[in-house]
């Protein structure tokens, strides 16, 4: 139904040795993971490897990254996803405001090589401002404070040109925070490659065309990456014509007082 390359995504703190950091597939036997030769911890697979476009996405944040891993514990948050989220937002936001010939996403194709294969939409940062969220206003306390608070880290992290003002940075937070898609996957830990693989949460995405899909407890759509990075929505169970398509943004099986209670939490209804 959709195949979107999303706009924004990172793998778990976890994953980061073991998975590459584009298309997020797991990197085992006669593929052995390389670090990127300047910060000497994210990997990108031989086909990402390739593509001008795939590397793009990583240079951009490399000297970020390698500050964010030489900072101390005070200026470093013990879970770094949500701040490297945050960081490659940011980044996408200064790419999309190029000329053309920097584009990083796969509309850039031909002449900027898009790695994956068969037609898939992308994002603009326009579609990214775009997307549903909770008023900055209407924030608890203690979210409003986090975001403040990761806005100030991604600043010290990032170069100047991609200054944004904090109360921008919060309301991309926000925005984040409603229409993030967890990303299941074949996980493992070094350096037992390719022994005891497990399918589990290996990161976090956002794409505008997905998160377009209300939630169901009942849904008959899901989601999964596929081999290029792409998130790709399929149908659960037959479909009527002008039936609409839902998604479910938490487990289905637990209690309606927890369901309500998470999405209370983390979508505001």
């Amino acid at each position: 139904l959709i195949r979107a390359f999303p706009a924004v995504a990172v793998l778990n703190d976890e994953c980061i040795s073991t998975n590459c950091c584009i298309c997020f597939c797991l990197l085992q036997g006669a593929e052995q993971p390389v670090p990127c030769s300047r910060c000497n911890s994210y990997l990108i697979c031989k086909r990402c490897s390739l593509s001008k476009c795939a590397k793009m996405l990583h240079a951009d944040e490399c000297d970020a990254l390698q500050a964010l891993g030489r900072a101390s514990e005070e200026f470093r948050p013990a879970d770094t996803r949500s701040l490297r989220l945050l960081m490659r937002l940011l980044l996408f936001k200064w790419r999309d405001a190029q000329d053309e010939d920097t584009v990083q996403c796969p509309e850039s194709q031909p002449g900027h090589g898009w790695w994956g294969e068969a037609d898939v939409c992308a994002d603009g940062f326009d579609d990214i401002c775009g997307m549903a969220s909770a008023e900055l206003e209407s924030l608890p306390d203690h979210l409003a404070a986090a975001f403040m608070n990761m806005s100030q880290q991604a600043r010290y992290f990032l170069g100047p040109y991609t200054r944004t003002s904090h109360e921008q940075v919060v309301q991309l937070l926000a925005r984040l925070y409603c229409n993030s898609l967890t990303i299941y996957g074949l996980k493992t830990q070094p350096p037992k490659w390719g022994k005891d693989l497990v399918r589990g949460e290996i990161g976090v995405a956002v794409s505008t065309s997905v998160a377009l899909l209300n939630h169901s407890c009942e849904p008959n759509a899901d989601w999964e990456m596929d081999e290029n990075g792409c998130i790709v929505v399929r149908t659960m169970c037959s479909v009527r014509a002008g039936q609409e398509l839902c998604l479910t943004y938490v487990e289905p099986h637990l209690p309606v007082s927890r369901r309500r209670e998470l999405l209370q939490d983390a979508f505001f209804f």
